[in-house]
């Protein structure tokens, strides 16, 4: 995920060279997948989160974390970083039709990866 550059009135920009990013391993594919094809239980906590991916990196002695809620109109989703003392957060709603487009692209992005 990106942060769109503020300052104009214009189409700002997403810093992609500043984003997040975090590597998904297949469980972790797997999980999103689960909770965008409805088959994951839902958190009946509305302040808690559907589903959490933590990573923990012992080198940096950092961390990586992705949050979802499903909501009435789509899905919630914060993706937070904590790495050498410093840490950076990005959240965005995300209508039915993004959730529907990730869950497509995860399901061929594994495909692939699995070679079929």
């Amino acid at each position: 995920l990106a942060k769109q550059v503020r300052g104009s009135r214009e189409a700002a920009p997403f810093d992609w060279k500043n984003g997040i990013r975090v590597k998904l391993g297949e469980a972790d594919i797997g999980q999103l997948l689960s909770l965008f094809n409805g088959n994951l239980p839902l958190e009946p906590d509305p302040k808690k989160e559907d589903l959490l991916i933590f990573h923990k990196n012992p080198q940096t002695d950092g961390n990586k974390i992705i949050k979802i809620k499903k909501q009435a109109r789509g899905y919630y989703l914060k993706v937070s970083v904590k790495e050498g003392g410093k840490s950076d957060a990005i959240a965005v709603p995300m209508g039915w039709d993004d959730g529907e487009l990730v869950r497509i692209a995860l399901t061929r992005g594994y495909e692939i990866l699995l070679g079929w």
